[in-house]
């Protein structure tokens, strides 16, 4: 955007030069013109600086003028997470998930994010990822959720309705032809850990 801005003053100021140099346009006039031309530029560009300015000004920005845009309502619950905003974390992802409805990454995140905070989501939250995952080709980013709660599962401590829920999202991901060879082995070895915690597989 700023090479581009570059590029119109640069064009228009040779263009003045140029004219000027012709005598076809007097001095004066020039002057003006240069003017006006350096203060259409500059105001955009003063806009776009300020937007760009923090990432909250310009998740602000994103929002205000891309509501429907479901990677940017997960891009900023994922801002909130880095910056320890968890508590404001939740409603990005599902409205995220609401404008998406075949991703089921925002979904898992959600649900990753509710259990590190020891809370326990609610069925339908659970039951809708399941849907995804099990309708849907997991995605790119689905998949790399489905790691992050693998990772979380194995480092937090776990209750019986977390491990309980742990093992349907696992079992859905399993089934999913769409899983990378190292994501599906990865599900795998993570249903197994799962089952032993519940004492449903032998030690």
């Amino acid at each position: 955007n700023y090479l581009a801005a570059f590029g119109i003053a640069f064009m228009g100021g040779a263009a003045m030069t140029a004219l000027m140099q012709s005598r076809q346009i007097a001095p004066r006039l020039a002057r003006i013109l240069a003017l006006g031309l350096l203060v259409g530029v500059a105001v955009p560009l003063h806009d776009r600086v300020t937007m760009w300015a923090t990432p909250a000004n310009f998740f602000n920005h994103t929002l205000q003028h891309h509501p429907g845009s479901a990677r940017a309502w997960g891009d900023f619950s994922f801002f909130l997470i880095l910056h320890g905003r968890t508590d404001e974390a939740l409603p990005p992802l599902l409205k995220a998930a609401e404008l998406n409805p075949r991703e089921a990454g925002y979904l898992i995140s959600a649900i990753n994010l509710l259990m590190s905070q020891r809370q326990v989501p609610e069925n339908s939250v659970v039951q809708q990822a399941l849907n995804r995952i099990e309708g849907f080709p997991l995605s790119a980013y689905g998949q790399n959720s489905l790691i992050t709660f693998i990772r979380q599962l194995t480092e937090e401590p776990a209750t019986p309705a977390s491990l309980e829920i742990a093992a349907q999202i696992l079992n859905a991901a399993a089934t999913n032809a769409a899983l990378r060879p190292q994501v599906k082995r990865l599900t795998g070895l993570a249903l197994v850990y799962v089952e032993k915690k519940r004492g449903l597989a032998p030690p």
